[in-house]
């Protein structure tokens, strides 16, 4: 099996050979990614946070076909990909999304993507021989007889210094463009006896919750913390914000929500939804926390640029939660996307399919949250009253308004909260 690395110049490397740590073409150190995303230097063997080794079949496998011309049209690479590992990666069309459990959860088909990491951690640099003068200024570097600090780099006629390769840092997605207020608005002001009405009667069922107990309380700036982690192309994920900025606007207020669409080329193409790339949100009640990983834009060879990266303390709420053990044998780890309430409650894939949003805009899908009979509009605010059932269990059921509402309550107890 071929493993993709790169170089801090650079230099993109596919091969059969493991053991390769330095770049062929330029001879600097290689480093690569995890399943997981994390970036690692590839003379270490495996990753440092999850201990995770390079990430091979699905970026190889698709790298191959991207670069045989006329093997399958994309419909068919679709189609191969969703099928391949349809079980492995927890996708669903008919309920059981992520954990099996769920009435209908629609787990991603998330597939770690060979963008360049983010960032390159610090590593040795491979030394080089230059040729310099018998006299040097003070500064960095090495002497004539090899010791370092007296000399410019390279000083001395026979003399060796250390020169770093070039960092060219990796491409990444650029901001998205704001959502307009009068989507944010419509989202945020969803009536009450609407929430109330609606309870969590949509059809197929919402799912994709998986109740936790006995945890520590996920604590962030001195509040219940809420955390997100999906990708801008993801449609499941696009699926699943129309559902948590509603539920998230009953506690608190967001700012600067940004506008995308999924994919163009997944399934259910042009998923309307929110990013939380730049977004604020400020609450008495709790803490949110986000991370886009991966923007809609893609690079020259069509792979998606990253957005954000998680930081060691997010990326230890996915480790410690995102297992087979609590979400089923059929979810693969690292899958979008994820929610974790509190450590009370993880949901993970969406709560319902993105379909019903599909081929439709932003403001299209926001003008029908006051038809109460449209699939999408009842299964975003069942989704939203199950979200804020358990923000309550985190916040102490506060406020009493949103937590003590019929619509909360028919949630909750529907999840046995």
């Amino acid at each position: 099996m071929d493993h993709r690395s790169y170089c801090g110049n650079g230099h993109l490397w596919e091969g059969g050979d493991a053991s390769l740590t330095t770049c062929p073409i330029c001879g600097a150190p290689l480093y690569s990614r995890c399943a997981r995303g994390h970036t690692f230097w590839v003379s270490g063997g495996a990753c440092g946070l999850c201990r995770g080794v390079r990430a091979e079949r699905w970026e190889s496998f698709l790298g191959w076909i991207r670069t045989t011309p006329g093997f399958l049209t994309a419909a068919t690479v679709l189609a191969v990909v969703l099928i391949a590992d349809a079980g492995a990666m927890g996708y669903t069309v008919n309920g059981g999304g992520g954990g099996g459990t769920s009435p209908a959860g629609y787990a991603a088909p998330y597939i770690p993507s060979p963008t360049t990491p983010s960032s390159v951690p610090s590593a040795p640099v491979t030394p080089t021989t230059s040729p310099g003068s018998k006299s040097g200024t003070a500064g960095a570097g090495a002497t004539g007889t090899g010791t370092a600090g007296k000399g410019t780099a390279g000083a001395g006629a026979t003399g060796t210094g250390t020169t770093a390769p070039t960092q060219v840092p990796p491409p990444q997605g650029s901001p998205p463009a704001p959502m307009p207020a009068s989507v944010v608005d419509a989202v945020a002001s969803i009536p009450a006896h609407e929430f109330d009405s609606i309870g969590v009667s949509a059809t197929p069922p919402v799912g994709g919750l998986h109740p936790l107990s006995n945890q520590l309380p996920l604590v962030v700036d001195g509040k219940p913390g809420v955390f997100f982690m999906g990708d801008e192309w993801c449609p499941f994920c696009a699926a699943e914000r129309w559902a948590l900025v509603a539920a998230l606007s009953r506690f608190g207020t967001f700012s600067s929500l940004g506008s995308v669409t999924s994919s163009s080329k997944d399934i259910d193409p042009s998923t309307p939804s929110f990013s939380f790339d730049g977004s604020t949100y400020t609450s008495p009640y709790l803490s949110f926390e986000s991370v886009e990983l991966e923007s809609t834009q893609t690079d020259s060879q069509g792979q998606y640029l990253l957005l954000q990266t998680p930081t060691p303390a997010e990326d230890q709420i996915v480790n410690a939660y995102e297992t087979t053990a609590l979400l089923g044998a059929g979810w693969t780890p690292g899958s979008v996307p994820f929610i974790d309430v509190g450590n009370d409650a993880i949901f993970a894939g969406s709560a319902f399919s993105p379909s019903l949003l599909a081929g439709q805009t932003a403001q299209q899908v926001a003008a029908g949250l006051t038809d109460t009979t449209l699939p999408a509009t009842r299964s975003i605010v069942a989704a939203a009253n199950v979200l804020a059932a358990e923000i309550c269990r985190s916040t102490g059921q506060q406020p009493t308004s949103v937590c003590a509402s019929p619509g909360v309550q028919a949630a909750g107890a529907s999840v046995g909260g």
